[in-house]
Protein backbone atom coordinates (compact mmCIF):
# COMPACT_ATOMS: atom_id res chain seq x y z
CA UNK A 1 0.00 0.00 0.00
CA UNK A 2 1.16 3.50 -0.19
CA UNK A 3 0.11 6.24 2.18
CA UNK A 4 0.35 10.14 1.81
CA UNK A 5 2.39 11.95 4.63
CA UNK A 6 2.43 15.39 4.22
CA UNK A 7 0.85 18.66 4.78
CA UNK A 8 -0.78 21.10 1.91
CA UNK A 9 -1.23 25.17 2.43
CA UNK A 10 -3.29 27.41 0.41
CA UNK A 11 -1.97 31.20 1.36
CA UNK A 12 -4.01 32.56 -1.67
CA UNK A 13 -7.32 34.77 -0.57
CA UNK A 14 -9.08 32.40 -2.53
CA UNK A 15 -10.16 28.60 -1.24
CA UNK A 16 -9.63 25.63 -3.17
CA UNK A 17 -10.22 21.79 -3.18
CA UNK A 18 -8.18 19.24 -3.73
CA UNK A 19 -10.18 17.04 -5.84
CA UNK A 20 -7.44 13.55 -5.71
CA UNK A 21 -4.41 12.09 -5.18
CA UNK A 22 -2.90 9.61 -7.44
CA UNK A 23 0.73 8.07 -6.77
CA UNK A 24 2.18 6.37 -9.95
CA UNK A 25 -0.80 7.03 -12.22
CA UNK A 26 -2.76 4.60 -9.50
CA UNK A 27 -5.59 6.64 -8.03
CA UNK A 28 -5.35 7.29 -4.34
CA UNK A 29 -8.80 6.97 -1.51
CA UNK A 30 -8.94 10.29 -0.33
CA UNK A 31 -10.73 10.63 3.32
CA UNK A 32 -11.46 13.69 5.69
CA UNK A 33 -10.90 17.52 4.76
CA UNK A 34 -10.82 18.43 1.26
CA UNK A 35 -11.28 22.14 1.55
CA UNK A 36 -8.15 24.16 1.38
CA UNK A 37 -9.03 27.70 3.04
CA UNK A 38 -6.70 30.31 3.53
CA UNK A 39 -3.79 29.01 6.17
CA UNK A 40 -5.88 26.20 6.95
CA UNK A 41 -3.62 23.24 6.22
CA UNK A 42 -4.70 19.71 5.57
CA UNK A 43 -2.35 17.22 7.08
CA UNK A 44 -1.84 13.89 6.20
CA UNK A 45 -0.97 11.09 8.75
CA UNK A 46 0.64 12.51 12.54
CA UNK A 47 -1.53 13.83 15.74
CA UNK A 48 -2.92 16.61 13.94
CA UNK A 49 -4.30 14.87 10.46
CA UNK A 50 -7.44 15.68 9.03
CA UNK A 51 -6.89 13.69 6.12
CA UNK A 52 -5.72 10.55 5.01
CA UNK A 53 -4.80 9.17 1.01
CA UNK A 54 -4.39 5.68 0.57
CA UNK A 55 -3.47 3.44 -2.82
CA UNK A 56 -4.63 -0.22 -1.92
CA UNK A 57 -1.67 -1.16 -4.01
CA UNK A 58 1.90 0.39 -4.20
CA UNK A 59 4.69 -2.17 -5.55
CA UNK A 60 7.59 0.15 -4.56
CA UNK A 61 10.41 -0.82 -2.61
CA UNK A 62 11.88 1.72 0.00
CA UNK A 63 14.30 4.31 -1.01
CA UNK A 64 12.94 4.56 -4.21
CA UNK A 65 10.63 7.81 -5.96
CA UNK A 66 7.17 7.74 -6.85
CA UNK A 67 4.99 10.44 -8.39
CA UNK A 68 2.45 12.11 -6.38
CA UNK A 69 -0.24 13.67 -8.60
CA UNK A 70 -2.57 16.41 -6.85
CA UNK A 71 -5.52 17.65 -8.64
CA UNK A 72 -7.40 20.78 -7.17
CA UNK A 73 -10.51 22.60 -8.67
CA UNK A 74 -8.95 25.72 -8.89
CA UNK A 75 -5.20 25.55 -8.69
CA UNK A 76 -5.41 22.58 -11.34
CA UNK A 77 -3.07 19.13 -11.71
CA UNK A 78 0.51 19.80 -9.51
CA UNK A 79 2.83 16.55 -9.96
CA UNK A 80 5.57 16.28 -7.76
CA UNK A 81 8.28 13.17 -6.68
CA UNK A 82 7.93 11.86 -3.16
CA UNK A 83 10.85 9.25 -2.08
CA UNK A 84 9.04 5.69 -0.36
CA UNK A 85 9.96 5.18 3.17
CA UNK A 86 9.46 1.92 5.13
CA UNK A 87 7.51 1.71 7.93
CA UNK A 88 9.95 1.91 10.78
CA UNK A 89 11.43 4.83 13.03
CA UNK A 90 9.42 8.03 12.24
CA UNK A 91 6.79 6.15 9.57
CA UNK A 92 6.38 3.34 12.53
CA UNK A 93 2.45 4.18 13.13
CA UNK A 94 1.98 4.87 9.50
CA UNK A 95 -1.07 2.57 8.37
CA UNK A 96 -3.15 2.22 5.01
CA UNK A 97 -6.20 1.10 7.31
CA UNK A 98 -8.69 3.98 6.61
CA UNK A 99 -10.28 5.10 9.74
CA UNK A 100 -12.75 8.32 10.07
CA UNK A 101 -10.77 11.31 10.12
CA UNK A 102 -11.87 14.21 12.71
CA UNK A 103 -12.45 17.23 10.02
CA UNK A 104 -12.46 20.43 12.30
CA UNK A 105 -13.14 23.76 10.68
CA UNK A 106 -11.48 27.03 12.39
Amino acid sequence: AGVIVGTLLNTSDTDDALLGVAINSKVATLTGNTTLSKNSPIIFEGASANAKAVVASLDVAAGQNVTVTLFFARGGKLTLTAIVRDQRDTYAGISAEIKAVTTTKK
